[in-house]
């Protein structure tokens, strides 16, 4: 079957970079039209600030399904790899957004961090289980 090998190792997103750096420079040319310079600015530092904060986040590096809702994760800040349970899993296009049952923080992957045969394996796995959960709660 095409989804037989459900292992993923993510590359760093340039589509991610650019995503965000886009939206900061909408919220700084709407603050600069509409707000003082030095509120502007205060945005600025803040949002930068919240950018930073961001960025020193754990980062999924790896993934692979080892059962049906059950997978394997490996994060940056650490060589452990911890074991959990996915809850659901959302298809966005241009990101795929896996939400799991025990961390509060979804794990979001951009389509530039995987292969294409990865990706399309990934948006498969989305389709199925998107028909799975809709079955069970029917």
């Amino acid at each position: 079957m095409f989804t037989s090998n459900l292992s993923f190792q993510l590359k760093p997103s340039k589509v991610a970079w650019f995503f965000q750096f886009g939206l900061y420079s909408l919220l700084m040319l709407l603050c600069y039209l509409t707000l003082a310079w030095y509120v502007t600015g205060l945005v600025g530092l803040l949002a930068l600030l919240a950018w930073y904060v961001f960025m020193k986040q754990r980062q999924v590096v790896a993934f692979a399904q080892l059962k049906a809702n059950e997978w394997t994760v490996k994060y940056t800040d650490t060589s452990q790899i911890q074991h959990l349970n996915l809850k659901k899993l959302l298809d966005h296009e241009i990101y795929i957004v896996l939400y799991w049952q025990e961390q509060p923080q979804p794990c979001i992957v951009w389509r530039d961090q995987l292969t294409l045969q990865e990706w399309k394996q990934l948006k498969v796995l989305a389709k199925l289980h998107r028909t799975s959960v809709s079955i069970i709660t029917d």
